[in-house]
């Protein structure tokens, strides 16, 4: 596997002998989901997948936000992607890869990077952690990212998410199934899970997540019409102008 930094990617990776560790570096921007963090992401995945001896990939980022939801000022146009939608395609290879993903979330989750921990198996949040859907204050939705938070707090608490642009503190998030663990640091609360995960084979890993595909999958279709919904949005000219508007603001970049 890879290890230390990715030449021009905005992550890290490091093998540590039986699970691998991704860190988002782009901290100064928040770590967003960009065109140049989806493609190494996924890539990520793939690479502890095909190592034998990996049975778990931890998601951490450096700087205070966990990762603030999709790069706006990439555009619309790189989201349905040569490759096939991006965003959602890493959603997807995170809930359906046959290694245990788990997501390290210190400071905020924003957006799509709300969606980027959910889609983990397991979620360890750090006391000052913090999860908000904020697109429908900027006249979007997060609609790749809504079934992934759905499918670990309900529809209503993912709707209602969307709907106020609340925020989900640690506790909270604990409470309503978002985040499986709560430590003063995410990273703290690594080590008993991984000793924990050594006990089980990597075989039953995989027939364990095997068979939720089977009994929880999600439809063909889905991916497209969510995606659909996010880009109607993108390309409304309300919309464009609102974001325009905004950025010369100074709100966004």
């Amino acid at each position: 596997m890879v290890r230390g930094a990715v030449t021009g990617a905005p992550l890290r990776l490091h093998d540590r002998g039986g699970h691998a560790e991704v860190e988002l570096t782009d901290a100064e921007r928040g770590n967003p989901l960009a065109p140049g963090l989806a493609g190494p992401l996924l890539a990520a995945v793939d690479a502890a997948e095909r190592n034998p001896g990996c049975r778990a990939l931890l998601i951490s980022a450096a700087g205070p936000a966990f990762c603030r939801g999709l790069d706006l000022a990439a555009g619309p146009g790189w989201l349905p992607g040569e490759a096939g939608m991006p965003v959602w395609r890493l959603f997807d290879r995170l809930r359906h890869a046959r290694i245990v993903t788990v997501a390290l979330v210190d400071g905020e989750a924003v957006g799509g990077g709300v969606a980027l921990a959910a889609a983990c198996d397991l979620v360890i949040a750090g006391e000052h952690a913090s999860f908000r859907f904020t697109e429908a204050l900027l006249g979007l939705v997060p609609g790749m990212a809504i079934p992934f938070v759905a499918d670990r707090v309900g529809q209503q608490h993912a709707i209602r998410m969307a709907l106020t642009a609340c925020r989900v503190g640690a506790p909270e998030a604990a409470r309503i199934g978002l985040a499986d663990v709560v430590c003063a640091r995410a990273g703290d609360g690594a080590r008993p899970l991984l000793v924990q995960l050594r006990r089980v084979t990597p075989d039953t890993v995989r027939a364990l997540k095997g068979l939720r595909s089977q009994l929880f999958g999600k439809p063909a279709w889905l991916g497209e019409a969510a995606a659909k919904a996010s880009l109607d949005r993108l390309t409304d000219p309300a919309v464009t102008a609102r974001l325009d508007g905004l950025r010369a603001a100074g709100v966004l970049p």
